[in-house]
């Protein structure tokens, strides 16, 4: 038996090459073909230049195809981060997959006060990093970006390794922590064109910027996602941290002599984003930053409406997608600035929504100053980082 297998395996490699061998052009002309050249971003991808024969693309519709792609690698929340350093250690050893409830999001092996354990043998360089993130239940996929979330983005500790929350989706670890559809982008012309308009326009990305300081921000973008493919983002959740050494060390005092150079660069990287993500609809910004000094509830006002809210206001009036019905910004304050403008709208009898069934438990509305539009055009406020505590936390460790 075994020999007759080889005898048919071996006629069957021989007709192969024969067929090839036919279909290939004379030598005289295998010098004079070119080099094959990557298809270009801008090309239009229609159905007629697909090359895929398969009764996957034709029998099946294009929308019962487009739920398939949904289903593989769509309607979640993608995190695409970029960072300076050394690689994370990661462990798929047997034993984490025989134990769902010690698995760590990628693998990434948990370190000194549960942050990433360091290979500091390799070179310290800029390393990508990409996964889906697991902070939500799968059980809210598909849904709007804002429902789809029971956790604040500013919880989020994916990337991290804190907590292990990987348990709880379905599918075989590690795999199913990682978004998987480079084969399928691979595969033919149609399945690229219809798969890159499911990953871009049905997933909310998650961007954290360590370095938000205009130029490199823009560097830092550029590697992340590709100029053609940003503009077809939708839906964006962005961390802004504003507490590097380089911004905050020597702490610039509160007052009118001057601006803080942390709420510098955050009025300058809001001044990127109306041309660099020119249709988004979904946005929840949150910055990270030091404590800066204000002392009594009528600065925390002042600070957070000079610094922090004026240029998130000009910021939704220069986004493309302004007046839009589904656009819907969101702007996660500290939690020692939220509640003093909490206090601001409950005395102005502002528009004042209480969510318990999802992240947070309430959020207020600010319209856009100057707009006569009835209040239509603006954004929510969102309870952001607990700054508070950190602040005793770095108080009591000097």
């Amino acid at each position: 038996m075994p020999f007759r297998l080889q005898d048919w395996w071996r006629h069957k490699n021989a007709v192969i090459r024969t067929r090839r061998s036919k279909d290939e052009p004379a030598d005289n002309d295998a010098h004079q073909r070119l080099v094959v050249t990557p298809t270009p971003l801008t090309l239009d991808l229609r159905a007629q230049d697909a090359v895929a024969e398969s009764p996957f693309f034709q029998r099946l519709p294009d929308e019962i195809r487009r739920m398939i792609l949904i289903e593989a690698f769509g309607g979640r929340t993608m995190h695409v981060d970029l960072e300076t350093s050394y690689p994370r250690v990661h462990d798929f050893s047997q034993h984490l997959i025989d134990s769902p409830f010690k698995q760590r999001h990628c693998g990434v092996v948990g370190g000194y006060g549960c942050l990433p354990l360091r290979d500091k043998s390799l070179p310290l360089k800029p390393r990508w990093h990409g996964s889906v993130c697991h902070r939500n239940p799968e059980y809210n996929l598909h849904q709007e970006p804002r429902k789809r979330r029971t956790s604040s983005p500013w919880h989020d500790c994916c990337l991290e390794a804190k907590f292990i929350n990987c348990c709880r989706w379905s599918g075989q670890w590690p795999d199913k922590c990682f978004v998987g559809c480079a084969g399928w982008l691979t595969a033919c012309r149609r399945a690229h064109s219809e798969g890159i308009a499911v990953l871009y326009l049905t997933n909310v990305f998650y961007l954290r910027l360590r370095r938000p300081q205009t130029e490199e921000a823009r560097r830092d973008i550029r590697m992340l996602v590709t100029a053609p493919r940003m503009s077809m983002i939708t839906s964006l959740e962005l961390e802004l941290d504003l507490t590097r050494h380089e911004l905050s060390t020597p702490p610039l005092p509160y007052g009118p002599s001057g601006t803080p150079k942390e709420m510098v660069v955050y009025k300058e990287f809001l001044q990127l984003l109306p041309g660099a993500f020119p249709n988004l609809l979904y946005l929840d910004a949150f910055p990270t930053l030091h404590w800066m000094g204000c002392r009594t509830d009528d600065e925390h006002r002042d600070f957070s409406e000079r610094f922090m809210l004026q240029p998130f206001d000009e910021l939704v009036r220069q986004m493309p997608m302004a007046g839009h019905a589904a656009l819907e910004f969101n702007l996660g304050l500290p939690l020692s600035y939220y509640n003093t403008q909490l206090v601001v709208h409950f005395l102005a009898s502002r528009r004042l929504e209480r969510d318990r069934k999802h992240y947070q438990e309430e959020r207020v509305w600010r319209a856009i100053p100057g707009k006569d539009d009835g209040g239509k055009l603006g954004y929510w406020i969102n309870r952001g980082e607990d700054d508070v505590s950190r602040m005793y936390g770095m108080s009591t460790m000097h």
